[in-house]
C-alpha cells in the first residue's frame, strides 16, 4: 500500500525570488488610477488573509496571493485602464453559490478561473469582494 500523496493535494513549496520587484515597486510603473486602485484591493486581500504571501510576476503585468494552507488564492492583473481581480477556483465559487453579489464573469473556455473586472474612479464592493477572498480560501481549505 502506497503512503504517497495524490498529486492533487500535494503542495509544493513555495519559494519567492528575491529578484523580483515588491508589490509596491511594481504598482509604481502603472498610471496612479490603476496603481492606488491595485493598492485597495491589496488591502482586501490582506484583510482576509492575514499571512498572505504575495508575488509580482512583471511579466504577467499581475501580483499573486497565496495562502499558506490554501495555496493560490487570487490574483490581481494591471492594464492601463482597469484592474481585473481573478480567483483561481473562481467557476467552483459561483457553482456553489458563494458569490451571492453576482461580481464575478468569466466563460466556460476558462475552466476554473473567474474575476472580477475593476475600473478607477469606479465604487468598489469591499465587502463584497472580501467575503469572495475568505470563500475562496474556505474552498482550498
Amino acid at each position: 500500500m502506497s503512503t504517497r500523496i495524490p498529486a492533487r493535494r500535494r503542495r509544493r513549496r513555495y519559494v519567492l525570488d528575491p529578484s523580483l520587484p515588491t508589490p509596491e515597486a511594481f504598482l509604481a510603473g502603472f498610471a496612479p488610477a490603476v496603481a492606488g486602485l491595485a493598492q485597495e484591493l491589496r488591502g482586501i486581500v490582506q484583510a482576509a488573509i492575514p499571512d498572505v504571501i504575495e508575488r509580482v510576476r512583471p511579466g504577467w503585468r499581475s501580483i499573486g496571493f497565496r495562502d499558506a494552507h490554501a495555496g493560490n488564492v487570487c490574483a490581481l492583473f494591471l492594464y492601463p485602464d482597469r484592474v481585473d481581480f481573478y480567483f483561481d477556483h473562481g467557476a467552483a465559487l459561483v457553482a456553489r453559490g458563494l458569490d451571492p453579489a453576482g461580481l464575478l464573469i468569466g466563460s466556460e473556455a476558462a475552466r476554473h478561473v473567474r474575476h472580477v473586472p475593476l475600473e478607477p474612479g469606479a465604487p468598489v464592493p469591499v465587502a463584497a469582494l472580501g467575503r469572495l477572498v475568505e470563500a475562496a480560501v474556505r474552498y482550498q481549505l
